[in-house]
Parts: structure tokens; sequence; C-alpha cells
């Protein structure tokens, strides 16, 4: 899966977060990301989710961060297994990180001067 996520500021720093599992009937995958071109990173999406009542095994929560080089980056998922295996994926988050200015030590949200939530950032769907 690869998708853009829109309405960034460049130079600002975005938290991503998701969370992924895995199917009961199939051998758990290789899954690994990576944001706005960086390394691929490996993520955990085993053990399976079990069953709707017992919720032993709980989505996975996976998250990191980049700095914005334009007002868009891409997002890339892949499940790197040789076998059948499925990656479930949900819950995709993008967060302004909170950054201190050296120069008056309060906390802003965006280097640009962007008051907080101005301009959300967005995911879309690569075509």
């Amino acid at each position: 899966m690869v998708a853009i996520m829109t309405g960034l500021t460049p130079g600002a720093a975005y938290q991503v977060s998701f969370r992924a599992n895995c199917r009961v009937t199939t051998p758990a995958p290789d899954p690994a990301w990576s944001l706005n071109g960086g390394a691929r990173m490996p993520f955990t999406a085993s053990p399976p989710v079990d069953s709707w009542q017992s919720h032993k095994h709980p989505y996975h929560a996976i998250s990191g961060s980049f700095v914005a080089t334009s007002n868009t980056a891409t997002l890339e998922v892949l499940n790197l297994s040789k076998v059948d295996a499925s990656v479930l994926l949900d819950a995709f988050v993008i967060t302004p990180l909170r950054t201190v200015d050296t120069n008056d030590q309060r906390s802003v949200s965006h280097r640009a001067g962007r008051t907080p939530g101005a301009g959300a950032a967005e995911i879309q769907p690569l075509k």
C-alpha cells in the first residue's frame, strides 16, 4: 500500500501511527513500512486477533516520525512474506510533533508559524 500524506508544512516534524495485526488462519506476516522515502522499518503484526469476544491479542500499535521536506510525503506499507500471510491495518493518524522554539522557550506546533490544527494533514490513497 502506498499513500500520499498532504497538507504538511515543510520543515515540521510529524508522527504517523496506525494499528496492525494478522489473521488467525494464515502464517505470521513479514510487514515493513517507510515514511517520506526513508528506510523500510519492520513492524510486528502478530500474534493474530483470535476472536471478537476475547481480545487476548489486540492490534499492535505502530508509530514513527519524520520531518516533512515538502507539503506532501509518502507512506508505504509492505508485506514481505514469501507465503500467503495477511496484514490487517487500521486507524492511521498523522500528528504534528510539538517543538520548542529556543528563542523564547514557548512550545509551538509548527516551525512555519501556523497555529495548531490549521491545514490539518491527511492521508490520501495513491491513485
